[in-house]
């Protein structure tokens, strides 16, 4: 049984691990994602995703937890909103996705966490702390760095874009898809929030498979006002196969490895692993979709991992706190 105290830290290496490999799939299904909604709109995407995905999250739940049943009313209205959260993050994330590079895009989604804090903060669940404080105002300026781009260093050279320092000469971002992006983390925070005290009435697999369902559902009906955009005929076995990564691994595998990590452990640990998912990320669009690397975007990501680990070197602080009080 896992127990939130100091020594769980340094007793369960199989946690750390479930992260490490469900982060690993989360960096590639950046990657993947930005194949499939180049050549299929993002909420026909999203939408088959959750539809295909739902049947065998409810297989893994009977199976594995052998519940597939929702007992309350809260448990089925809790679902339901987590649902939509999901399926709102989902179609912002894979539409900023396309118009921005991966690795802008990872930095700007690594803000999750933050958010989260600020959100309970503003529901008084979370008491603040100079170093908390901090960590958001230099997460949100390197968040800024990588959205200001080339023009950030234009300002401080005093040179014309083509001449500032860079590593390649290919930079994509848009600022609608920056928006969308951001957008997404703050969907995403509110999941989040909520989805943490859900799962201690609901398994975590069957929480994911009601979720994925209740998404699936809405997403379904608003996808078929894009159907004329799609020709299947024309899809690649590439673009079909990233489409699958992200229902048979990305929901499948990765969610319900971090579900289940989620519930036994703090979010503390959970926000480590997600603030390595910009480097991850990064990587991964570096080696398979050859995106290139401005040098401004280093330092953004730098601030932004550091201001993250600032807001999670605390929440680490409080929790041996707890620990040693009992």
């Amino acid at each position: 049984k896992f127990q939130f105290s100091l020594s769980f830290y340094m007793k369960t290496p199989q946690v750390h691990g479930i992260l490490g490999i469900a982060h690993l799939i989360f960096g590639g299904n950046q990657v993947v994602t930005k194949y499939a909604v180049l050549a299929v709109h993002p909420t026909i995407v999203i939408a088959f995703r959750l539809f295909c995905a739902s049947p065998f999250l409810f297989t893994a739940a009977y199976f594995i937890e052998r519940r597939i049943k929702l007992h309350s009313r809260r448990e089925w209205l809790f679902t339901f909103i987590l649902g939509l959260l999901n399926l709102a993050c989902l179609e912002t994330s894979a539409a900023g996705i396309k118009m921005v590079t991966i690795t802008t895009g990872s930095i700007l989604m690594s803000l999750s966490p933050l958010w989260a804090l600020i959100f309970a903060l503003v529901i008084k669940s979370e008491p603040p702390t100079v170093m908390k404080i901090c960590g958001i105002i230099i997460a949100v300026i390197g968040a800024g760095i990588v959205c200001a781009g080339e023009h950030f260093l234009a300002l401080i050279f005093n040179d014309p874009l083509s001449n500032s320092p860079r590593i390649d000469n290919d930079r994509k971002d848009t600022p609608a898809g920056m928006i969308l992006c951001f957008v997404s983390t703050l969907f995403y925070a509110g999941y989040i929030t909520i989805f943490k005290p859900t799962l201690k009435t609901i398994p975590p697999i069957c929480c994911n498979a009601y979720v994925t369902l209740f998404g699936g559902l809405v997403a379904i009906p608003v996808s078929l006002f894009y159907y004329d955009t799609l020709h299947i005929k024309e899809l690649t076995p590439l673009v079909w196969g990233s489409i699958w990564y992200t229902i048979l691994v990305t929901t499948l595998i990765g969610y319900t490895l971090v579900t289940v990590a989620a519930k036994n452990t703090t979010a503390t640990i959970v926000a480590v692993y997600s603030s390595l998912l910009p480097i991850i990320a990064t990587i991964f669009a570096f080696i398979l979709l050859h995106e290139q690397i401005v040098i401004v975007q280093v330092v953004g990501m730098l601030c932004t991992i550091g201001g993250v680990g600032l807001v999670i070197r605390s929440w680490y602080l409080e929790d041996i706190d707890r620990a040693r009080q009992g």
